[in-house]
């Protein structure tokens, strides 16, 4: 039975992001830490790609969570995943999300 791998090898990433969902526009202009996301193909639109946000508002100790398509989000994670993986920093930030003409972004939070 030693060969019989743990799911743990197989996905050792893996990690559930759960919390109250709520829709993004409650929470642009705030400042919030992200704790985690993920980037997986959409269950709800075929050949595009959903973004699990998981976050804590300021102040509040409760996780909640948002679903968003958004490329321009997505886009700056992955950018933000490579400068904390060459810094060896946990996947973890503050930040707002602003909603400008039809995309939403990252903001410093301020």
């Amino acid at each position: 039975m030693s060969d019989i791998p743990s799911v743990g090898d197989l996905i050792p990433n893996y990690e559930v992001l759960d919390g109250e969902k709520i829709p993004i526009a409650k929470i642009f202009n705030l400042p919030i830490t992200i704790l985690g996301w993920r980037i997986a193909p959409s269950t709800k639109k075929k050949g595009t790609d959903c973004l699990t946000l998981q976050f804590v508002r300021d102040g509040e100790n409760d996780k909640h969570v948002v679903f968003t398509g958004s490329d321009v989000l997505m886009d700056q994670l992955r950018e933000i995943e490579k400068a904390l993986d060459e810094r060896g920093l946990p996947h973890k930030f503050k930040c707002r999300i602003v909603k400008l003409s039809d995309y939403y972004k990252f903001i410093p939070e301020t």
